[in-house]
């Protein structure tokens, strides 16, 4: 093994590339040793284990209602159930705060959500497996005739035929789970691109995905085939752990590494770690075989069955039904056996594909090799005896087999495992309509739902029809879309993160909304107190000629032609609203570009673009078919970006090593500054950004901790032989974080300069030596959120920069700034400025300035803190704050704070923003 210090973004790379096992690693973090061996992670001498799932339970009900809707289109509501009508494919949802029911077509319903967080414990004592991937948690009545009867932790009784049942797993604990799949992405969750298709998940990245078990028996079997394409055999597969998608490695959890011929494994019990290693062409090769043992089949097509017994510890692997590895890895305690299973490629090449297909986790009887016969049943008792015959009756306290020798009785208690024949004909099932998860652990297909007397009537293959409370139901995940539709139509953001799209009725300030969910449909009302703005539809508007961008103190933005400048006011021809005159002293700053293109950027204009990303320096792209391109791993509103959580259903966004954000700033100038607010979710701040880079012209990394920075110029002179690391402690000047930090990065492109302002203090200056030469910095930025640890980006500014560090005291009424395109600045009053001369009053008497020379005015002094109202957000990088609002007619009628009454068309405006984020940004510009 080798031994190296690394930062955690490094770490955390290692770790998904499957490095981890083969690499120790260490480093300082907030004081602690953090260290890596064997796959797993240790922080302060102790094993890092993730956090619990928060326990929905304890958390406040929803005002407007404690059910969830999960829409295609990725938006999502709280309420509840209203109606479901089969026959005109629609589902009524009703919310506190809107006056009338919801309708939405069937198709585009992607999930209905009655009960979040862990599965309720029950009262049943054994796992029903019917056949396909239904199973339930049930207690066993009796079996009179062919039927075998059930019962529910509800108490509801069902009547299913025995040709139905695959196997019953009886336990004296809670009924454990299991899963035959997969049938979809229902129940899984992962961080990166994975689709279902054609009974099979397919990987459209490296990434990892992972389904959470509740409960597992002591003895399971894992079983499940992977095809590839491409790419050498290597994969890793985790068992058991706290988090379904795993990034640690703590107690209890096992890790199975397939690199090539050689399989790994690694274990942790109690404070011991176990390692395992064999060699495949040697484990696997038959008695007198030459060669290699190891030979995936040309349709490259592996198999793999994993059987565990916790209680005892021991651990055996078959690939492509030959036994591999028989290990014991130490007993773990009877009743605990609990976890998941998570699977991750560890290679991948342009053009590859991987599917993970016919996965089972189910109970083991004990017995290494599987049965071959399937014409009679078989019953598994804890002593460790297998008997085959015919069931003949099974009851609350016997279970009595008919076998070749004669009758065989059991008690029931000593009873473990009934397996079932198989049918040899099994009857056509129709095709299913939605997957249906009970509270109380179990999970099945239903082939039609509709709503009645308040309880969900489900038809099913095992049992015709079933009426459950929605106390009863987990959620409902309807099966019938292939591909999740764009985003379209307008979109009520609320305060607690829902989604509503439809069309913008009519809106008034301290009114109601009015609202169409769609086109036809006769509108709704809804309260806007809890609604934190709108979205609207892009519509048609004429293109704007961006001349100058003006920036004002109350955070205001507007873009348009300029007219004149005098001691009085500004004159600005704007394509919204026509012509403005506005107080020369609400005006902070002018921005001047002479090629029509943006002179600055926001975050909140061209938000495709943003989503869209740029690739890091040096980076490849990963491959992506023709039909799976993900959609946007974030959510936005006012200007904010954040992760979009991962879905168990649909298809989760592409994620590798945490979402990118990102674009190219055209017509970006020499001296430029970028600044954002970066804010975290319950945990420290860890982010990367790469700054003024391109594909073709890397610039800067910074990767950002709770205390500090790791610098890297990305593209060394050549005596440097390597990209150097600098680090920067945040040290006394810069405040304990509280869940945001404001990054402010000074730069002059042309020298390579850059100046590092984290909370308003100076932690790091990088500049180049004059024998090194220019640097000649690019125009882009990216900034990527770390796996696991998601930050909300707001706030993001781009634009010109004056050249000068801000200092640490408070400056005088400073006399306006202009700077010129060069470079070069000079100080005085504007006396006056017309679209062709700028004149100004300096120290040295009059200057004449031409416009085509001036990237910015800055008229000193400092923004008012942004206050609580509302704001509209234009459709060409303006905003105004308004004092009141009315929403009518394809236009907006205002009162703006700064132009007086105004008359915009709704084509103008993009945002519609109720209750603000953040508290603005008093330094850009300076």
């Amino acid at each position: 093994m080798t031994s190296r210090p690394i930062h955690l973004c490094a770490l955390l790379a290692i770790c998904a590339t499957g490095e981890a096992a083969d690499v120790q690693l260490q480093l300082q973090l907030n004081g602690r040793q953090l260290q890596i061996q064997g796959g797993q992670i240790f922080l302060g001498g102790n094993m890092v284990v993730e956090e619990e799932v928060a326990d929905a339970s304890k958390t406040a009900p929803d005002p407007a209602g404690n059910q969830v809707i999960e829409l295609a289109d990725g938006s999502s509501l709280h309420g509840s159930l209203d109606a479901i009508d089969s026959a005109r494919q629609e589902v009524a949802w009703r919310r506190a705060d809107v006056s009338g029911p919801l309708s939405f077509p069937m198709p585009l319903v992607s999930r209905v959500t009655f009960a979040a967080g862990a599965v309720q414990e029950g009262k049943a004592h054994a796992t029903v497996k019917f056949t396909g991937g239904d199973w339930i948690a049930a207690d066993v009545v009796g079996m009179p005739g062919s039927k075998v009867q059930l019962r529910l932790s509800d108490g509801a009784l069902l009547a299913v035929d025995r040709a139905k049942i695959e196997w019953i797993y009886f336990s004296k604990t809670a009924a454990p789970e299991c899963y035959d799949g997969p049938t979809s992405l229902a129940g899984w969750t992962t961080d990166g691109g994975w689709v279902y298709r054609d009974g099979a998940l397919q990987a459209l990245s490296p990434t990892p995905i992972g389904r959470r078990i509740d409960a597992l028996p002591d003895q399971v079997e894992y079983f499940f085939e992977v095809e590839q394409t491409g790419a050498l055999w290597a994969f890793t597969v985790m068992l058991h752990g706290q988090s379904v998608v795993q990034r640690g490695f703590g107690p209890g959890n096992i890790q199975l590494m397939l690199r090539g011929s050689e399989l790994r494994l690694w274990t942790q019990m109690g404070n011991e770690m176990k390692t395992e290693q064999v060699d495949l062409n040697q484990a696997l090769r038959a008695p007198g075989e030459l060669g290699g043992g190891f030979k995936p089949e040309r349709t490259r097509r592996l198999q793999c069955r994993v059987l565990e017994d916790h209680s005892s510890g021991r651990f055996i692997v078959f690939i492509n039904g030959r036994k591999a590895a028989d290990w014991n890895i130490g007993a773990g305690r009877a009743g605990e056996n609990r976890g998941g299973f998570t699977f991750q490629p560890m290679t991948w090449s342009a053009g590859s594909e991987l599917a993970l297909t016919r996965l089972r986790v189910e109970p083991w009887d004990g017995v290494a090799i599987e049965a071959e016969g399937s014409d009679t049943d078989r019953v598994s008792v804890g002593d460790g005896q297998r008997r085959e015959g015919r069931l003949e009756a099974m009851t609350a306290d016997k279970i009595k087999l008919r076998t070749r020798a004669g009758l065989v009785e059991w008690p029931r208690e000593k009873v473990t495992f009934v397996r079932f024949a198989r049918p040899k004909n099994p009857a056509e099932e129709d095709a299913p309509v939605a997957r249906v998860r009970l509270a109380q652990r179990g999970e099945f297909d239903a082939t039609a739902l509709s709503l009645r007397d308040g309880k969900l009537k489900v038809r099913t293959s095992f049992c015709g029809e079933m009426a459950l409370a929605p106390a009863a139901l987990r959620e409902v995940e309807f099966l019938r879309l292939a591909w999740s539709p764009a985003k379209t139509g307008d979109a009520i953001i609320f305060k607690n993160g829902d989604q509503l799209r439809g069309l913008m009725d009519s809106a008034s300030a301290g009114g109601k909304l009015r609202w169409r969910p769609a086109p036809a449909d006769a509108p709704v009302e809804v309260e806007t107190a809890r609604v934190a703005g709108v979205l609207f539809a892009p519509r048609e508007a004429k293109p704007v000629k961006s001349g100058v961008v003006a920036r004002f103190r109350n955070g205001d933005t507007l873009t348009g032609e300029f007219v004149t400048l005098d001691k009085e006011q500004l004159v600005l021809e704007t394509p919204q609203a026509g012509q403005l005159k506005i107080a020369r002293g609400n005006l902070q700053a002018l921005y001047f570009s002479a090629t029509g293109r943006p002179a600055v950027f926001d975050g909140a204009s061209e938000r495709d673009v943003w989503e869209s990303g740029i690739e890091a320096p040096g980076s490849a792209p990963l491959p992506r078919t023709k039909r799976t391109a993900p959609p946007s791993a974030w959510n936005y509103f006012d200007g904010s970006y954040s992760v979009a959580r991962p879905r168990s259903a649909g298809v989760a966004p592409s994620n590798a090593a945490g979402p990118s954000l990102g674009r190219i700033f055209d017509g970006l100038a020499e001296r430029a500054e970028v600044s954002f607010d970066v804010t975290s979710h319950g945990a420290d701040i860890f982010f990367t950004a790469q700054v003024f880079s391109e594909p073709d012209q890397p610039g800067y990394m910074l990767q950002f901790q709770p205390q500090g920075i790791f610098f890297y110029d990305m593209r060394p002179q050549q005596r440097a032989r390597g990209v150097m690391q600098q680090q920067f402690q945040f040290g006394e000047n810069v405040g304990k974080h509280s869940g945001t930090r404001h990054i402010r990065l000074l730069a002059d492109r042309a020298s390579g300069r850059l100046a590092i302002f984290v909370d308003g203090a100076l932690v790091g200056n990088v500049g180049q030596k004059i024998a090194d030469g220019s640097r000649n910095l690019g125009r882009g930025l990216v900034l990527s959120t770390q796996p696991q640890m998601p930050c909300t980006f707001s706030d993001l500014w781009v634009g010109p920069w004056n050249g000068q560090l801000p200092g640490k005291a408070p400056a005088p009424i400073a006399p306006d700034t202009v700077l010129l395109a060069n470079g070069d600045e000079a100080q005085g009053t504007v006396a006056l400025a017309t679209p062709t001369v700028v004149k100004l009053d300096s120290e040295v008497g009059p200057i004449d300035l031409p416009i085509a020379r001036l990237t910015m005015i800055n008229f000193g002094g400092d923004s008012a803190p942004r206050r609580n109202v509302t704001r509209l957000r234009l459709a060409d990088r303006g905003a105004l704050t308004v004092t009141s609002y009315r929403v009518e007619n394809d236009s907006v009628l205002c009162q703006s704070e700064l132009a007086g009454e105004l008359r915009l068309p709704l084509a103008a405006v993009q945002e519609m923003v109720l209750s603000q984020r953040g508290t603005g940004n008093a330094e850009r510009g300076n």
